[in-house]
């Protein structure tokens, strides 16, 4: 019986075993066989989606020249890491790479060019596997706007800002620096082209725009409020824009009379700069540059020495009394920077 028994067992211990491993190798949620056919391969652009209007408000890198976007898509049924490309504009120059990652590949930073005068721009991206001998391609259009106009501003200081001691870029010299920068919103590059600023009607020295900014480095402003006017003129248009910032610090807040002559000229000789005050030259002779006869007050604080500082040098102090402080036959070359502090 035993031997009869065990006969009997064994037929049935071996089909288990056999149907075992038929249910171990069948493909129970059928996603294996649906992915086996190549028809269900697809791409599609999910971001941004087709017919979309971008604005520099949608730019994800503002440190770079245009509109910069993520592209995504989703890529079903492709085996990870498989290969995409994404050409913008059917330009093969910009074309970009990246692969399959959980069924989305997704391309960073890139950027929109206008591929026509209304800002259209064709995005395609394609994905092929080992197993795929045509691409799956899917493509979207979408429009970009801004394409050909100008739109600058200040980036430091804001407009209305208060700058104090901890903003200062140069301790070592009078009033507190700065490095003024502005960003233009453009899709050219705007590399080399010349910008100008005003502070309180003085012009600074020129700086050059690299990419979409342009910054004008250790711009000094006194105490009290400060109005800067950066302009230049670029292929776009032109660029102007003001700003009022003031600086408060333990300083004290002084003024220079006559107002708004800070940067002066020979009588007759018309101004180059908007807001340049001519001042009659006191003995007469330009060659010896201008003699002017300037006072500084300071409504803040009493007592010590006010500072005339030409050029970057000083070249005289008067005692700050109740009344103003002269400076009596300054001689100032044409055009220089003039500012007075406390010591």
């Amino acid at each position: 019986m035993e031997g009869n028994d065990m006969r009997v067992v064994r037929p049935l211990l071996g089909s288990t075993i056999a149907a075992v491993l038929l249910v171990a190798g069948c493909d129970c949620g059928g996603k294996a066989s649906e992915c086996d056919r190549p028809e269900n391969k697809i791409v599609k652009i999910v971001s941004p989606q087709d017919g979309a209007v971008l604005t520099f408000e949608d730019d994800v890198n503002p440190d770079r020249v245009g509109i910069q976007v993520h592209v995504e898509a989703e890529a079903k049924c492709f085996a990870p890491q498989s290969a995409a490309t994404l050409v913008v504009n059917a330009d093969a120059n910009l074309a970009r790479t990246s692969f399959v990652v959980n069924e989305r590949v997704v391309f960073s930073d890139v950027t929109l060019e206008p591929g026509d005068a209304e800002g259209n721009v064709n995005l395609s991206v394609s994905v092929r596997d080992r197993e795929t001998s045509v691409p799956k391609v899917d493509a979207i259009d979408v429009r970009v706007e801004g394409a050909g106009q100008l739109d600058c501003d200040f980036v430091n200081p804001s407009d209305g800002a208060t700058l104090g001691s901890m903003d200062d870029v140069d301790p070592d010299t009078p009033g507190v620096q700065v490095d003024v920068a502005l960003r233009c919103k453009v899709f050219e590059d705007l590399t080399g082209e010349p910008a100008n600023l005003w502070v309180d009607g003085v012009q600074m020295p020129t700086a050059f725009f690299a990419g979409d900014s342009v910054v004008f480095e250790n711009v000094s402003l006194s105490e009290g409020t400060n109005t800067l006017n950066a302009r230049a003129s670029l292929p776009q248009g032109e660029m102007d824009e003001t700003i009022t910032v003031t600086v408060d610090t333990p300083a004290c807040e002084v003024r220079l009379q006559p107002m708004g002559s800070i940067v002066f000229n020979i009588a007759g000789d018309p101004p180059r700069l908007p807001g340049r005050e001519v001042i009659a030259d006191a003995d007469g002779d330009p060659q010896n540059g201008i003699q002017a006869d300037l006072a500084a007050t300071t409504p803040d604080c009493q007592g010590g020495d006010a500072v005339l500082v030409v050029d970057g040098a000083a070249v005289a102090t008067v005692p700050l009394t109740h009344a103003p402080g002269g400076f009596d036959r300054v001689t100032l070359p044409d055009g220089p920077r003039v500012s007075v502090y406390v010591d």
